[in-house]
């Protein structure tokens, strides 16, 4: 994958590079860009979930949750999906509840977070190392087109 994203032309290439490959092994996955203070649907991979109506969802990221918490960190999170706010409540139950392990995935780019990945459903082992390598390459892909459209 690290390649694709070496390679990758535009942005909406290497959202769907990382949307594919994670898609591979986690049953869904839903990229949010993150603006205003909140995580707005985009993008998503997985049988059960359909674009335009991912594309209708809007989570505030401020206040308790487990995006919000992502966000602030800077970090992924992989683990259990928290219910202990009422977004993360929410959110859940809009996905009909989640069992398991979830990936919270932060794609930084300078200082901000403009996209969230949110994927669910694996049966496969996560390496955090190779979870940081994935995001570091995606964040290196965006500011790499950021830094040609400037100069071009």
């Amino acid at each position: 994958v690290l390649p694709k994203l070496e390679a990758a032309s535009d942005r909406d290439e290497i959202t769907s590079v990382l949307l594919d490959f994670l898609g591979a092994g986690f049953h869904r996955v839903i990229l949010f860009v993150h603006s205003h203070n909140e995580l707005k649907g985009h993008d998503a991979r997985g049988e059960d979930l359909m674009v335009e109506a991912v594309r209708q969802v809007r989570i505030p990221s401020t206040g308790k949750s487990v995006f919000s918490e992502v966000l602030e960190a800077g970090r992924p999170y992989f683990g259990p999906m928290r219910e202990t706010s009422k977004i993360d409540q929410a959110f859940s139950s809009a996905l009909g509840g989640l069992k398991g392990n979830v990936l919270v995935l932060p794609i930084q780019v300078g200082t901000k977070v403009p996209l969230l990945v949110f994927a669910h459903g694996t049966t496969h082992p996560v390496d955090p190392h190779s979870i940081a390598e994935l995001s570091t390459a995606v964040s290196t892909a965006i500011q790499r087109l950021i830094a040609s459209m400037r100069r071009g």
